[in-house]
């Protein structure tokens, strides 16, 4: 189905108005059947085919009435037309030529081409029978070219699943029952899929248009009507990798000066806007819900969708959005890394850090993600870890931290410290400048006595460099040890936040170390999953997920109970897990394979807000930002904490911009940019950008709803803490795990009063009752094995 003229200026508006204007529904009209297919013949005014009952019918002006013309049959010229009955398939093209005629086609039992040609004047509409195309099969499509070609699309050869392009002279001198020859044929066959449903011809003929329901792709073919045609190879409209796998592309139409193709997507319920020659993408491709099958356009743009089963064509104007909310009250950050702006140079690595923040504060940014830790060395004077060597390896004569800290404050912007949390080392050399580096003692792959928190692998063999050393989890001195430096940074700097990254494996199926399996399976018993760290009975992969996210709970419980208002947030890997994704590949780099389950530590309230790298922009090859974001929005959501994702500056600043739009209108509290260093930060505050205006940063409702219980478990000489201890709490299923350290907690508590039991095998019970939590308040409670019963908490911390 096609119209010739010249529709509408797509292509200017593709190029100005993406981000501001979208297609929404302005009228809808019910039909009586199932539609065949579509063609408009002005404004408001349109053809469908009936499949059902085998008719059709045109809407002059929106109204089916009176006033319209109706199709009539050879011989019986009245106004109430019914196709020749014994049709096999109803009828379904319908199109019109430059001179206004109208055609429609359907197949009789016998599989010959039936054609009807008429106008809109009230004369009779004519039968011609073309072709006996036999056998088996169906007529999806047809249309005309300029020049009066006749072009059908007909599926055949079941199980082949071949489609068959065929080319009639022009209709003059067609009469009732002429038997035409095709004056050419193309058989097509894309990928051995079948259904191919869609087809469009442009004016001149020399390029056709296939579309193919099952592979969900468009095929363009060029040629002549009297040579047939070729696939050209420069063409590519493919999305086999999302939708529905049993519905897809549909019927197509050529708008503004042929340079768009308008696709209707029955799998995804939408209309694809493509570029006619590349076929990329427009962003004004836009949503249709309900089996749209053909799509049409009128002299004023407007697009008409008409859905199958719905029986219903929905009329789609080009309006200007509503804008997005303000963003008055959202976090608006920008990562700086390590590697941006540390130096040796005192005065060098001052003038970065004065950017950094002076760039944020004068364009309406107000959170900066700093990091002072990456590979268990620090840009910080820290009494346990050595200086990184991205500063110079020793002590500068300066804090790095404490500079920034004041640099952001005296400018009101935030600083949340960005630490790693399972990285020990970013080199194949150990870090010979540091003989106190933590790698000597416990993650040498070279030296077997000194590689218990070393990253193993899914048969329990030590790995050494792989983009990073990494850390095991699952080893409880490992988890307190990272906890001890990060308690270290909220006590001694007035930071806004920890932020944390590489909260993970780096493969999939790893995590085998000596300490996390004997902690997951007990080896002495014949029960499975009975491990002493493993209270839950997972299994051994589902261990390391549930390791990591203890260990954030951990995180979360401590700070808590020392500075509560100091935000703790995390950036997992984009992709959660496949299955969120439909058509996503299983074999992309999703975060849960890698122990990291990011939606966990939101229902645990681990963090006050997540920050998912979604690092990818929308319209090219998948993954896209907008697949992945809506479900990491629902979790936040269903869990009640914040989300503020995360872009890469590298798919162009309106990208990323856009990005933080969409986060702005599906409810999200915020966005953050990958990183300082590529950011243009005039851009985002320039007018009618998303930081035209200042935003504050949102408060966290749950630090005055919530409670939280924190402790240590101790033997009994009150002294020892004990690694793995269950403590339970009453009324609730989930066991507490005791670090390495004995710490322990519970999150989330509703104020009342609570209870908890301690438990190890060789360390005996206790137990603390009468347990008095407020909203806002974290009680400390510490149980020493074998003691007598505590009545009272021991102590109480209130903020």
């Amino acid at each position: 189905m096609r119209v010739f003229a010249d529709l509408l200026a797509l292509a200017a508006l593709v190029v100005s108005l993406p981000a501001e204007s979208i297609y929404q529904v302005e009228t809808s009209w019910s039909t009586a059947g199932d539609i065949g297919g579509m063609a408009v013949t002005g404004v408001d005014s349109f053809i469908v085919t009936d499949i059902d009952g085998g008719s059709a019918v045109a809407w002059t002006s929106g109204v089916a009435g009176s006033a319209v013309t109706t199709w009539t049959n050879p011989g019986e010229p009245t106004d109430t037309f019914t196709f020749v009955p014994g049709f096999s398939t109803g009828p379904r093209g319908v199109c019109l030529d430059d001179s206004g005629r109208v055609y429609t086609f359907s197949l009789d039992a016998d599989h010959n081409l039936l054609v009807w040609i008429g106008d809109l004047s009230p004369t009779p509409w004519r039968l011609m029978a073309a072709q006996g195309l036999g056998g088996p099969g169906h007529l999806f499509e047809a249309a005309v070219d300029a020049a009066g070609h006749v072009f059908t699309l007909f599926y055949y050869g079941v199980p082949e699943g071949r489609a068959r392009l065929e080319v009639y002279d022009p209709v003059t001198g067609w009469g009732a029952s002429h038997l035409e020859t095709p004056i050419s044929e193309t058989d097509h066959d894309p990928s051995g899929s079948v259904f191919h449903q869609g087809l469009a011809v442009t004016g001149d003929g020399s390029a056709v248009y296939i579309s193919d329901r099952a592979s969900r792709r468009v095929v363009r073919m060029t040629g002549s009507p009297a040579s047939g045609y070729s696939p050209d190879a420069g063409f590519s409209l493919d999305l086999t990798d999302s939708g529905s796998s049993s519905l897809g592309f549909k019927g197509m139409t050529l708008a503004s000066g042929e340079q768009w193709l308008l696709v209707a997507d029955d799998g995804a319920d939408q209309v694809v806007i493509a570029d006619a020659q590349t076929g990329a993408q427009s962003p004004l491709s836009f949503s249709a819900p309900g089996d749209p099958i053909s799509v049409g356009i009128d002299s004023g743009g407007s697009i008409y969708v008409a859905h199958s089963a719905l029986r219903r064509v929905d009329k789609f104007t080009l309006q200007e959005a509503p804008p997005p909310p303000p963003g008055d009250n959202e976090l608006r950050g920008v990562w700086i890394s390590r590697f941006e702006w540390p130096s040796t140079s005192q005065s060098t690595a001052q003038s970065r850090i004065n950017s950094v923040f002076s760039n944020a504060a004068n364009n309406n940014f107000n959170a900066v993600f700093f990091q002072v830790r990456g590979q268990c060395d620090t840009l910080y004077p820290s009494p346990n870890e050595p200086w990184s060597p991205l500063i110079g390896g020793s002590d500068p004569g300066w804090d790095p931290l404490q500079y920034a800290v004041n640099a952001a404050h005296s400018r009101g912007v935030q600083i949340h410290a960005y630490i790693n949390t399972h990285t020990c080392w970013q080199s194949s050399t150990p870090p010979n400048y540091a003989p106190d580096h933590v790698f000597w003692d416990h993650c040498n792959v070279d030296d077997p006595a000194h590689q218990d928190w070393l990253v193993h692998d899914e048969s329990g063999v030590p790995q050494g460099y792989s983009e990073y050393v990494w850390m095991n989890p699952g080893v409880p001195a490992m988890d307190a040890w990272v906890r001890e430096q990060i308690m270290y940074v909220i006590d001694t700097y007035d930071v806004d936040g920890v932020h944390f990254d590489r909260v993970r494996m780096a493969e999939r199926n790893w995590g085998r170390a000596p300490i996390a399996v004997a902690r997951h399976d007990n080896p002495d018993t014949a029960e499975a999953n009975d491990g002493q760290g493993n209270p839950e009975r997972l299994d051994f992969d589902d261990f390391m997920r549930d390791s990591v996210t203890r260990a954030m709970i951990n995180i979360r419980g401590q700070a808590w109970s020392r500075h509560p208002s100091v935000a703790v947030s995390a950036t997992p890997v984009g992709l959660w897990r496949a299955d969120a994704y439909p058509g996503y590949p299983s074999s992309y780099f999703y975060g849960y394979w890698l122990a990291q389950d990011g939606k966990a530590w939101m229902n645990a309230g681990a963090v006050d807000f997540l920050v998912p790298q979604i690092y990818w922009g929308d319209g090219g090859a998948l993954p896209d930002f907008s697949d992945i974001y809506p479900d990491w929005q629902a979790a936040a959501d269903a869990a009640g904490r914040f989300l503020t994702p995360g872009s890469s500056n590298s798919n162009g600043q309106s990208e990323v911009e856009n990005h933080a739009l969409i986060v702005r209108v599906g409810g999200g509290e915020g966005h953050v940019a990958w990183s300082h260093g590529s950011t243009d930060y005039t851009s985002w505050s320039s007018v009618g950008h998303p930081y035209e205006s200042p935003a504050t940063v949102p408060t966290f409702p749950w630090l005055t709803s919530e409670g939280v219980i924190v402790g240590h478990v101790y033997e009994s000489d009150g002294v020892t803490p004990v690694t793995d201890a269950w403590v339970n709490r009453t009324g609730d299923t989930w066991t507490a795990l005791s670090s390495d350290d004995g710490f322990y907690c519970f999150l989330r508590l509703a104020p009342g009063v609570h209870s908890l039991t301690a438990d190890h095998p060789d360390h005996g019970s206790a137990e603390a009752v009468g347990i008095t939590v407020a909203g806002g308040e974290a009680v400390e409670v510490d149980l020493v094995l074998g003691s007598i019963p505590e009545s009272t908490p021991v102590g109480l911390i209130s903020r």
